[in-house]
């Protein structure tokens, strides 16, 4: 656990003072601050409210499938869950605590989740240079939102698609900023989708990694 966020930092040789993790999962979070101690680990639950107490749905380690924990319910997930209470946190109000004033690289894998955190950025969305994002294309988790909606947030902040994959019923996908690529591609994903590619203007440095699990 903790993988993702590690391996993307030796990729771009981000300084590790200025990575930051968020797992919501006690245990997980607990792996993951002994395995990398050299990274910024947070145990808030990320969504569009801030400083509330929310149910959290820790999947039971023992599960088939140990990485689908969630603020959001599913019964279409071969797993069990205890529900806990965590507190919930907008990123617009923890990137302020943090004094980060801008996101180089956003990894996010939050199981149903993605537009409530992505929201919860607010006036901070534009401030993400990329992001590695994961979406639904049909309701995986009670009354979630769903790829589209995600893609009008992310079209109407400046953001651009320039990778797409689906993975039926997701899609894992890449959005840079259109101030910080070299080719304007603004066409909205078809089904199925082409792949695209365009190159950052510029690596991206320093990243926040949020995921349910972060060990893909």
């Amino acid at each position: 656990h903790g993988h993702d966020a590690h391996t993307l930092a030796q990729v771009f040789n981000v300084d590790p003072d200025k990575v930051f993790i968020f797992e919501a999962h006690p245990e997980l979070n607990k792996q993951i601050r002994q395995a990398y101690p050299q990274y910024k680990v947070l145990d808030s639950a990320i969504s569009n409210v801030d400083g509330e107490t929310v149910t959290f749905n820790a999947v039971n380690l023992d599960s088939v499938n140990r990485a689908v924990s969630s603020l959001l319910t599913s019964d279409q997930l071969n797993a069990t869950y205890q529900p806990i209470e965590v507190t919930s946190r907008r990123m617009d109000a923890l990137l302020q605590e943090l004094q980060v004033d801008a996101v180089d690289l956003l990894k996010l894998d939050v199981e149903g989740a993605t537009y409530e955190v992505l929201e919860g950025f607010g006036d901070m969305l534009p401030k993400i240079k990329a992001m590695h994002i994961e979406c639904e294309h049909i309701e995986v988790w009670e009354g979630q939102k769903l790829y589209r909606d995600v893609e009008e947030l992310l079209i109407a902040n400046g953001f651009v698609l320039v990778h797409s994959k689906i993975v039926w019923p997701q899609s894992d996908c890449i959005w840079v900023h259109q101030d910080f690529h070299t080719d304007k591609i603004i066409n909205s994903m078809t089904e199925p989708c082409a792949t695209r590619w365009v190159v950052p203007a510029e690596p991206p440095a320093n990243f926040v990694a949020m995921d349910s699990h972060l060990d893909s």
